[in-house]
């Protein structure tokens, strides 16, 4: 499911539930004591204060949360990965009847990650005879200067990490389709997820060199986790000693941290 439709989806449930959902404004201070967390807030019609026990930061790798709670992120950022992303149209030639990818010899099923000696690639569809296709390449040449990525140039990597030349053909015109280049990746966790009444979750609280949504996934299941713990508080269903709250990192911080572990195949 493109992620798009799901914030839709998440944005109208949420709505349904009585959330209020703020676009626009901007979290500019916090501070805390014993019984809540007071945040500074700057909004289209200027600033303003808002009151809660808790504070959950769910605002992505440079989290403002984060960093006013004094919360660290630890970990390492690299340049020795090149990521390639791109909407292609793959030949039939080249696809199975199941829209499995031939290539050298092997089939590789869509919706999957996949290792070879040079890299690793994933490829999926959402748009009937259109395919995203992302490669992932270790100690990759870089093409010099800002030049813009091209259908050719992912092409070339498929090539290089598939094993195999596969004739990659442009998206029909009419819609923005992705064509993409990112250099480099980070690998970092918060230690601790908590400080005080105040959380992060989601990328500000771990990222990753990730394959086919696996950070997406992972950030929803990290939220959902907190968010049942944090709710059962607030109802008085469980005793605060019992529950995530009193805990600096939990269950979630385990699970972050292994995917964020050196992603580099041996």
């Amino acid at each position: 499911m493109p992620q798009l439709h799901m914030e839709h989806v998440f944005a109208r449930h949420a709505s349904g539930l009585g959330a209020d959902i703020r676009r626009g404004h901007t979290l500019t201070g916090l501070a805390q004591d014993t019984a809540g967390v007071t945040v500074d807030v700057t909004g289209p019609d200027g600033s303003y204060r808002i009151r809660a026990r808790y504070l959950v930061g769910c605002d992505g790798s440079h989290s403002t949360v984060r960093k006013a709670a004094g919360i660290g992120f630890p970990g390492e950022t690299s340049r020795d990965l090149v990521i390639r992303m791109a909407h292609v149209v793959l030949p039939r030639s080249a696809r199975t009847a199941g829209g499995a990818l031939r290539a050298g010899g092997a089939v590789y099923r869509p919706y999957q990650l996949h290792r070879t000696p040079r890299g690793a690639f994933t490829l999926a569809s959402f748009i009937p005879g259109v395919h995203v296709v992302s490669t992932h390449e270790w100690d990759a040449a870089v093409p010099s200067g800002d030049s813009p990525v091209t259908l050719a140039e992912v092409r070339e990597s498929l090539w290089r990490v598939a094993g195999a030349d596969i004739p990659v053909l442009a998206p029909p015109e009419g819609r923005p389709w992705i064509l993409r280049r990112l250099t480099g990746r980070n690998s970092r966790v918060a230690e601790p997820y908590r400080a005080g009444r105040v959380f992060v979750a989601g990328d500000a609280a771990h990222v990753f060199a990730g394959f086919g949504g696996s950070n997406l996934n992972l950030g929803l299941q990290d939220a959902v986790n907190l968010a049942w713990e944090l709710a059962a508080v607030l109802r008085g269903d469980v005793p605060p000693p019992c529950s995530t709250p009193t805990r600096p990192n939990g269950l979630r911080w385990p699970v972050g941290r292994w995917p964020a572990r050196p992603s580099r195949p041996p």
